[in-house]
């Protein structure tokens, strides 16, 4: 079946190599009633029509089988489990944050007992928790923003139990997970890091890979905000401190960042893919950027992706799984 929504022909299928390489995708909200699909080998972009139950939803975050979704109007939230079709639900998104925009974290699939979902939402001072069960979100006040100035940066990760998020791009918060669900907060700071270079603006992304947890600084600068440079920090524990300590290699990994969101997967040149980089796309004026930094000769690179008309809000990154290809294909 075919047809046409905004002048692009569209399917109810999934793209045809969709799963054999790390491809782009992004559920459009109520935006459009379709899924875009980035091929980045091929430098591809197909439409694909979303089951009903599918439109105007958007695609939060994922535990294993377990998506997240929210619609955007009505603000109903559930997981769906992409093997069975199953849902479990939690309490509907609160009116005041732009959940469309906020990132969330999940501690463990829905269908257990220990499940919690945090919300971090850029600008503000506290935490939405939940989970399955609950008949709302409970808001957790930070009170570290009673003594120090600034807001929630947005962009966390769970590692080790805990919740890392960023302060105004530069101080790091970890935070107890257990607790949050009783409102209670067990916290460490992350001293003020200096970025290297110094930019006009840059952003964080945090990626665990294999066992240890990165942060990533994209440096960008001007008018539109042009990504110039990269750099990588690994976490570093001793006895007597926590910090984030400047690297130059991530091994046979590569990081690949969209969104608020980052993911490490093994390279394999088959696909075009080299180890020890990352890879960003970027949307400016002239079009949408993949960018590619390499990390060995502190290179950086892009190459254009079609245009796409509805912008890289919650664009994803997919990765060969054969959970993700054979779930999709009946979905789609």
């Amino acid at each position: 079946m075919e047809a046409e929504i905004l002048g692009c022909k569209v399917q109810n299928s999934l793209p045809h190599s969709f799963g054999s390489w790390p491809w782009l995708f992004q559920m459009h909200g109520s935006k459009k009633k379709t899924c875009t699909f980035f091929d980045p080998i091929n430098n591809g972009l197909e439409e694909r029509i979303l089951p009903e139950f599918l439109q105007g939803k958007a695609c939060l975050g994922c535990y294993g089988e377990w998506i997240l979704l929210a619609d955007e109007l009505t603000r109903e939230c559930f997981f769906l489990s992409i093997t069975s079709f199953s849902k479990i639900y939690i309490p509907p998104f609160p009116e005041f944050p732009d959940f469309f925009h906020a990132v969330v974290s999940i501690t463990s699939p829905p269908n257990t007992s220990n499940c919690i979902v945090i919300l971090v939402c850029s600008a503000k001072t506290f935490l939405l928790v939940c989970s399955p069960g609950r008949k709302k979100w409970k808001k957790v006040p930070l009170k570290y923003f009673n003594k120090n100035a600034g807001s929630l940066r947005g962009p966390s990760i769970i590692y080790n139990e805990q919740l890392f998020v960023m302060v105004n791009m530069t101080v790091t918060l970890v935070i107890d997970v257990a607790p949050l669900i009783r409102g209670s907060v067990k916290m460490t700071v992350i001293d003020e890091f200096k970025p290297c270079p110094i930019t006009y603006s840059w952003y964080t992304y945090f990626v665990e890979c294999t066992g240890d947890l990165f942060l990533i600084i994209m440096h960008s600068y001007g008018y539109g905000q042009l990504i110039i440079n990269f750099e990588v920090r690994r976490l570093e524990l001793s006895c007597n401190s926590i910090h984030w300590r400047r690297v130059q290699d991530i091994g046979d990994h590569a990081f690949f960042l969209a969104g608020c969101s980052g993911r490490s997967f093994p390279a394999n040149k088959a696909w075009g893919v080299q180890p020890n980089c990352i890879y960003t796309p970027g949307y400016y004026s002239d079009g949408v950027r993949l960018y590619t930094f390499c990390l060995d000769d502190q290179v950086l690179t892009f190459t254009f992706l079609p245009e796409n008309s509805g912008g890289l809000d919650r664009l994803q990154w997919a990765f060969p799984t054969k959970w993700l290809v054979s779930v999709l294909l009946i979905a789609l």
